[in-house]
């Protein structure tokens, strides 16, 4: 005596179901990486401006962002 009760079979994947999956799955991809690509707005995740008018600038002592000649942000040591 099995003590199991018997399980139905699992229906195969349909070939439309599959093209649908996939398809549904594109889609996400494309609306993530659009996303990804459109940005936030203005600056980046990382608090420094975006954008061909601005510039940031790496020094030993840390970075200075400029958008349009003025300054943005800075974060140099006090030392320097």
């Amino acid at each position: 005596m099995n003590p199991y009760p018997p399980h139905p079979a699992r229906r195969p994947a349909t070939p439309l179901r599959t093209i649908l999956l996939i398809g549904a799955g594109l889609v996400l991809f494309v609306l993530v990486l659009a996303s990804a690509l459109a940005g936030g707005g203005e600056g980046s995740s990382d608090g420094s401006p975006t954008g061909p008018e601005c510039r940031t600038e790496f020094f030993d002592g840390g970075w200075i962002s400029s958008c349009d000649g003025e300054l943005v942000s800075t974060d140099v040591g006090a030392g320097y």
